[in-house]
C-alpha cells in the first residue's frame, strides 16, 4: 500500500514539474513580447529565479521521485513573487494585463497542493488570494472584480487540495477493495484445490489402492500387487512438495513411457507447452488411466494421445480400436472412468467426454480451460462520488468567471450572452463528471468545449485587448481537468490546442484581426490543466497497478503453500475415511506374500473402499460396519450412488439399507443405485434383491413387510424384488411404486 500511494505521490510531483515547466515557457515568450508597461530587469529575474527552481523539482523527480522540497520551494517563491509584485514587478501605469510572471506564480501556488499538508497549505492559498487582490486593487481595478479574482484563485487552489485528496483516499480505496478481492480469490482458490485435491485422491484411491487389494486377493504373487501397493502408500502419504517443484519432463516422454510400462503402441501427437501445475497433473493422470483402460479391457494394444495445449485451452484425445463397451450400463469400467477420469478433469474446472461402441472401440476427450489465476480488477477511472466536492469547486471557479465576464462588458445582451454561456458550460461540466466512459462521449465533449468557445468568441470587443472579454477560456479550466482525469489525457491536450484556432478563425470570420498571443495567453492555463489530469490519471493507474502487483505476488507466494495445505488435507482425509485397517494391508501386500485369511481380508477391504468411491454419502460408520458383515456372510453388496443425491433421500436410502441387509439371506445380491437426472426431477433410489431361490423371495418380501416396507417393495421376478426410495415434497406421503 505505501509503495503504491509513493507511485501516485511521484507521479504528482512530475504532473507539478510539467505544469511549471508550461507555464516557464509561457512566461518566457511573454517576456519576450513584453511592452513598455512593464519593467524588463525584475521580470526576467523573477521567471530566472522560477525556473531554476523548477529545473531542481524536473532534476528531483528523476533522481529522487520523493523529494518534496523542492516543489515547497517552488510554492513559497511563487508566494513571495506575488506578495511583491504590485512594488516590483507590476506595471509602470495602470494597466488590467497581468504581468509576465502571472501564470508561473499561479501554477508554483496550484503546485504546492502537491508537497504541503492541508492546513499549511490552506493558509498559503488565503494569503496568496489576498496578495491577488491586492495585486488588482493596485493595477487600478475594481474592488469587486478584485476580490471575485481573488475568489477565483482561492476556488482553485480548494480545487487542487479536495482533488488531490480524493486521489489519495482512491488510491487507499482501490488497495482495501484489491486486497479484499485477492483474499476472496485466494479463499475461493483454496476451496478449489482442497476439492480437486479430494478428487485426486480418490483417483488414487481408485487407481493404486483397489488395483492392489484386487491383484492381492485374486492375482498372481508376482510382485505386481507389491508394487501397486507401495505406489498407493506414497501417495497417501502427506505431500512434500508443489506438483510445480517436480522434475520437468516432456508431456510426449511421460505418456511414452506409460505405454512402455503397459505393453501398448501409442502414437502420440502432441502441439504446444504442457504446463506441470495442478491442472496439468490431473491431465497426465487421467491420460494414463484411460491408457491403462486400454491395456486392461480393449483387447488390442494400440492407442492414439492427440494434445493441443493453448493458452486459453489444454485438450487431449485418447483413442483405441478395441472391443469399446456400453457406457449406460452400470458396469465397474464406467464406474471407474467416472473417478478417474471424469472427476479428475472436472476438479481442475475441466470436461471428460467419453463415447464408446461394442466391438467399434472407445475414445477419451478432455478438455481444460486454461483461465487467469488473477481476478479482473476494475479500471481506475474516476470515482465521481469521490470528486464530487471538486466538481462542485470547479463550477464556483466557472461562476466566478462568468460574473467577472458580465462585469467587464456591461451591455445587456454580451452580459445575457455570458449568462447563457456560463449555463452552457456547467452543463457540460456535468456532462463530463456524469457521463459513461465511451469514446464517443469524450470526443463529444470536446466538439461541445469547440462549439461553445466559437459562440462566445463572438462576443469579444475588442480581439487585441488580453483582458477579461476572454472569460470563457478560463472557465472551460474545470471541463479539461475533469476530462483528462476521468476520460482522456490525449482528448483533453486536443482540446486546449484547438480552442485558440477556433477563436482565431472566428474573429477572423467576423472581419477582424486577432491577438494571437492574447489568445495563446488565455488557453495556457486549459493545456495545463490538461497535462496535470492527465498526469494525475496516469499516477492513479500506476498506483492500482502496483497494488495489483502487490497482491498478486503476496498470492503467489501462497499458492505453493496452499497447494500444500491442500494435498495434504486431502491426504489425511482419505486416510481417516479409509480407516486404520487399509494401509496396515498395504504394507501386508508390500511385504508379501499373503495368507488364505489375508486374501479374503484384502476382498472385504477392497468392497468396503469401493464403498467409500461410489457412495460416500450414504454409507456412515454402523452402514459400513453392517455392509462388512453382510460380505462376511457371503452377500454380493453392489452400490452406486451418485454425489448428487438429496440429503432426505440419503437418510431413507440409509435407513432402508440398515432394515433390509440382516434379514438378506446367504448368497443373495444386493445392488443400490441412484443416477441424478438432467432436468433435475426427483429420482428414485433402486435396491435389487436378487435371492437364490423363489422361497427366499418370497421369506424376504414378508421380511420387508414386518419391517412396514411393503409399499416401497414390488415382485419383479420370482427371485428378485425391487425397492424404490421416491423423494416427495415435505409432508409428502410416498405412494408405493409397484411395477
Amino acid at each position: 500500500m505505501g509503495r503504491a500511494l509513493d507511485d501516485l505521490s511521484i507521479s504528482m510531483l512530475r504532473g507539478a514539474a510539467a505544469a511549471a515547466l508550461v507555464a516557464c515557457v509561457v512566461g518566457l515568450i511573454d517576456l519576450l513580447t513584453l511592452d513598455a508597461q512593464y519593467a524588463l530587469a525584475p521580470n526576467a529575474a523573477a521567471l530566472f529565479v522560477f525556473a531554476l527552481a523548477t529545473g531542481w523539482l524536473i532534476e528531483g523527480t528523476m533522481r529522487r521521485p520523493l523529494d518534496r522540497r523542492p516543489v515547497r520551494v517552488l510554492s513559497l517563491l511563487a508566494l513571495v513573487m506575488l506578495l511583491i509584485q504590485p512594488w516590483l514587478l507590476g506595471p509602470l501605469r495602470p494597466s488590467v494585463e497581468y504581468p509576465p510572471v502571472w501564470h508561473i506564480m499561479i501554477v508554483g501556488l496550484v503546485a504546492g497542493a502537491v508537497s504541503l499538508p492541508d492546513r499549511p497549505y490552506l493558509a498559503l492559498a488565503v494569503l496568496a488570494a489576498a496578495g491577488v487582490a491586492i495585486s488588482r486593487v493596485h493595477q487600478r481595478m475594481s474592488t469587486v472584480q478584485s476580490l471575485a479574482e481573488a475568489a477565483l484563485f482561492l476556488l482553485t487552489c480548494l480545487a487542487a487540495i479536495t482533488a488531490i485528496e480524493a486521489l489519495r483516499r482512491s488510491a487507499r480505496s482501490i488497495s482495501a477493495a484489491t486486497t479484499d478481492l485477492w483474499q476472496f480469490h485466494e479463499v475461493a482458490a483454496t476451496e478449489r484445490m482442497r476439492e480437486s485435491e479430494r478428487i485426486r485422491m480418490d483417483a488414487i484411491v481408485h487407481d493404486r489402492v483397489l488395483a492392489a487389494l484386487l491383484l492381492a486377493a485374486r492375482g498372481p504373487d508376482d510382485g505386481t500387487a507389491a508394487g501397486v501397493a507401495a505406489s498407493a502408500i506414497a501417495d497417501l502419504e502427506p505431500a512434500h512438495g508443489d506438483p510445480q517443484d517436480r522434475p520437468q519432463e516432456t508431456w510426449a516422454g511421460i505418456i511414452a513411457a506409460a505405454g512402455e510400462r503397459l505393453g501398448l503402441r501409442v502414437e502420440t501427437r502432441t502441439h504446444g507447452a504442457w504446463t506441470n501445475d495442478n491442472a496439468g497433473e490431473a491431465i497426465t493422470d487421467a491420460t494414463l488411466e484411460a491408457l491403462r483402460n486400454v491395456a486392461r479391457h480393449s483387447g488390442k494394444r494400440v492407442a492414439v494421445v492427440h494434445a493441443r495445449f493453448t493458452p486459453r485451452l489444454a485438450r487431449v484425445s485418447i483413442s483405441d480400436p478395441g472391443r469399446g463397451f456400453d457406457i449406460t450400463e452400470d458396469t465397474g469400467r464406467s464406474t471407474g472412468m467416472d473417478t478417474s477420469i471424469r472427476a479428475r478433469i472436472e476438479g481442475v474446472g475441466g470436461h471428460a467426454h467419453i463415447t464408446s461402441v461394442p466391438g467399434q472401440g472407445t475414445r477419451v476427450v478432455i478438455s481444460v480451460p486454461r483461465a487467469s489465476a488473477a481476478p479482473t480488477l476494475p479500471p481506475a477511472r474516476m470515482d465521481r462520488s469521490a470528486f464530487g466536492l471538486v466538481v462542485l469547486f470547479a463550477a464556483a471557479a466557472t461562476i466566478c468567471h462568468g460574473v467577472i465576464g458580465a462585469a467587464h462588458y456591461g451591455r445587456t445582451s454580451v452580459v445575457v450572452a455570458v449568462i447563457a454561456g456560463t449555463a452552457a458550460i456547467l452543463g457540460l461540466l456535468f456532462v463530463t463528471w456524469r457521463a459513461p466512459h465511451t469514446r464517443w462521449v469524450q470526443w463529444g465533449i470536446c466538439v461541445g468545449a469547440l462549439v461553445i468557445v466559437g459562440a462566445l468568441a463572438t462576443t469579444v470587443g475588442d480581439p487585441m485587448r488580453p483582458d477579461w472579454q476572454w472569460w470563457f477560456v478560463g472557465a472551460l479550466d474545470g471541463v479539461i481537468a475533469v476530462l483528462a482525469f476521468r476520460f482522456s489525457g490525449r482528448v483533453a491536450l486536443v482540446t486546449a490546442l484547438l480552442v485558440p484556432p477556433v477563436i482565431a478563425l472566428v474573429v477572423l470570420a467576423s472581419g477582424r484581426q486577432p491577438s494571437i498571443s492574447a489568445i495563446s495567453d488565455s488557453a495556457t492555463q486549459l493545456l495545463m490543466y490538461a497535462v496535470l489530469g492527465a498526469v494525475l490519471r496516469r499516477g492513479l493507474g500506476r498506483a492500482r497497478n502496483r497494488i495489483a502487483r502487490l497482491a498478486r505476488a503476496t498470492f503467489e507466494a501462497r499458492r505453493a503453500e496452499l497447494a500444500l495445505e491442500a494435498r495434504a488435507m486431502a491426504a489425511e482425509e482419505r486416510r481417516e475415511a479409509l480407516g486404520a485397517a487399509v494401509i496396515p494391508m498395504l504394507r501386508v501386500i508390500v511385504r508379501g506374500p499373503l495368507t488364505r485369511e489375508e486374501r479374503s481380508a484384502a476382498v472385504r477391504l477392497e468392497a468396503a473402499v469401493r464403498d467409500l468411491l461410489v457412495a460416500r454419502r450414504v454409507v456412515d460408520g454402523p452402514l459400513a460396519a453392517l455392509l462388512d458383515q453382510t460380505r462376511r456372510r457371503g452377500v454380493r453388496v453392489e452400490l452406486a450412488i451418485a454425489s448428487r443425491m438429496p440429503d432426505a433421500q440419503v437418510v431413507d436410502l440409509r435407513k432402508v439399507l440398515m432394515t433390509t441387509l440382516p434379514t438378506v439371506p446367504d448368497g443373495s445380491l444386493v445392488r443400490a443405485t441412484w443416477h441424478a437426472s438432467f432436468d433435475d426431477d426427483p429420482q428414485p433410489a433402486r435396491i435389487v434383491l436378487i435371492l437364490p431361490s423363489a422361497s427366499a423371495a418370497k421369506g424376504q418380501l414378508a421380511a420387508l413387510r414386518t419391517a412396514h416396507l411393503e409399499e416401497l417393495v414390488s415382485l419383479r421376478n420370482d427371485d428378485e424384488l425391487l425397492i424404490l426410495t421416491v423423494l416427495g415434497a415435505p409432508g409428502e406421503q410416498r405412494l408405493p411404486c409397484n411395477r
